[in-house]
């Protein structure tokens, strides 16, 4: 079957090609199966030549996201700008594999913010796996740390209901001791660190004492979220692609997927679909979202 051989490339019209408007829709699927749905590039390619009976090869595809990645820059822009404006951001600290190594710095190496927040849900998953694997005490402590990390968020969550500024000082000041109290005791508890699993519960219960305030921090700031869902879910996405088309090799390739992921998330957000964001980016006017 001929493949397209795409403008970017030099390609020009000749016998047998496809009219303009059925090589523009290729290359708008094309990216969206390839960064959008995570299809490998040879799959994507394969399946847009199912779809229009064409195909641009796989240095075309990848020619396309390039050019998509430098289109979509002013988006980019006032996505970053707006970030940097908010008055509470999500992160996650997920890393991208690139030429074998794991790239990338956590959010906590973030410099010039007020403070950082540690997932709830997260921490409630840990302590359930103490409870199941640990002694007797372990079970404990880990039990009286999730009761009182739940009580804070229902008391949280009864606040930002009611239209309340803060929490009840009297229900901070008391679900927060028995908090830091657990954390305590799960550190004395395994302070031998004699097998695996015992070393596994310390380092939980230290860091629980150590970083209290941050995993606390959505009861005492009614500005900040429980849990960090909302990033991880648009973050996820990075590692289902490296699941799918292994590491990248050099920096290039995941700064252009981050781009292009990061322009049809926020736009998906706003109501607007893959295809047509893709379609004003490539018409020389990519969506821009309103940050005023």
């Amino acid at each position: 079957m001929r493949r397209l051989r795409d403008a970017d490339e030099g390609g020009g019209p000749g016998r047998g090609d496809r009219p303009g408007a059925v090589r523009a829709a290729v290359r708008r699927d094309g990216r969206v199966l390839w960064h959008g749905q995570f299809l490998s590039r040879d799959r994507a390619c394969r399946a847009l030549a199912d779809l229009f009976g064409c195909a641009p090869s796989p240095g075309a595809l990848a020619s396309m996201a390039r050019k998509a990645a430098r289109l979509i820059a002013p988006a980019l822009k006032a996505i970053v700008s707006a970030l940097a404006r908010a008055e509470v951001a999500h992160f996650d600290e997920s890393g991208f594999r690139v030429a074998g190594r794991l790239a990338w710095a956590p959010y906590d190496c973030y410099d010039g913010v007020a403070g950082h927040a540690l997932c709830g849900a997260h921490l409630l998953r840990e302590l359930a796996a103490v409870t199941e694997t640990g002694t007797p005490s372990d079970v404990t402590w880990a039990e009286q740390a999730t009761d009182a990390l739940l009580a804070l968020k229902e008391a949280a969550d009864a606040a930002r209901a009611a239209g309340q500024a803060a929490v009840d000082p009297e229900i901070l000041e008391k679900h927060g001791r028995w908090f830091r109290d657990a954390a305590d005791a799960g550190i004395a508890l395994s302070a031998a660190r004699r097998s695996k699993l015992q070393k596994k519960h310390h380092a939980l219960a230290t860091r629980m004492a150590s970083r209290a305030d941050d995993y606390l921090r959505h009861a005492y700031d009614l500005r900040v979220p429980f849990d960090n869902n909302e990033a991880e879910r648009t973050i996820r996405m990075s590692k289902l692609r490296i699941k799918v088309s292994g590491c990248m090799r050099s920096m290039t390739g995941p700064e252009n997927f981050c781009a292009i992921r990061s322009y049809l998330a926020t736009a998906t957000r706003h109501g607007i679909g893959w295809l047509d964001a893709l379609t004003q980016a490539a018409e020389g006017n990519p969506w821009i979202p309103d940050t005023t």
